[in-house]
């Protein structure tokens, strides 16, 4: 069945007596076809009632013009530091991708502080792997291509150290959308504990 609903084709196909009701059938599209999904169901000869069926989604191809890339504005934010991812993008000929629509999504978690001056102290954080959701920023990107986007603090209640993957995403309109993920770390503890066992 095309896009629109109409049924365009019934063809008869004989499952694989060595695969156990199994078959396996091409359905080649034209350039000049409806875009969109096309349903297939299978039913018995002459009969409607439908034993399965399935969708598939046949688009444009549109190749990939975009280069994206993103990084944490510092090293690690602290508890009065606003979170900051730099977004940088431009076309694959050169050119900025100017004023072009930016999403940032992600999500926090909590992650255990490692000290560099105290290698052999824990700091196990027994809240370790909760999370802190944030909705999804969105802003434009400059002439430059170019966007600082500001992300929320973790919201869960309790000092400590989080760490979020976030996904950066420019959408080209008409066009294809291209991400790319950066890791953002807060530390909203204004010290951290650490135990070192004797022997």
């Amino acid at each position: 069945f095309r896009p629109d609903g109409r049924q365009i084709q019934d063809v008869i196909v004989s499952p694989d007596p060595q695969r156990q009701g199994f078959f396996h059938l091409d359905f080649p599209t034209s350039e000049d076809g409806q875009l969109g999904p096309y349903r297939f169901a299978a039913t018995l000869p002459g009969a409607e009632p439908v034993l399965g069926e399935t969708a598939a989604l046949v688009e444009a191809f549109v190749p990939v013009r975009l280069e994206v890339t993103a990084k944490a504005a510092q090293a690690c934010f602290r508890s009065w530091d606003t979170p900051e991812v730099l977004v940088n993008a431009r076309y694959l000929f050169g050119q900025p991708a100017a004023a072009l629509p930016l999403a940032v999504r992600g999500e926090y978690r909590r992650i255990c502080f490692h000290s560099k001056r105290y290698p052999d102290h824990e700091f196990t954080d027994p809240r370790e792997r909760s999370r802190s959701t944030f909705d999804a920023v969105e802003t434009l990107l400059d002439e430059q291509g170019q966007a600082a986007a500001q992300l929320p603090p973790p919201k869960a209640e309790g000092a400590g150290l989080w760490e979020a993957t976030v996904a950066v995403t420019v959408t080209e309109p008409g066009g294809r959308s291209v991400s790319t993920s950066v890791p953002v770390r807060v530390d909203v503890a204004d010290r951290h504990v650490g135990v070192r066992l004797a022997g």
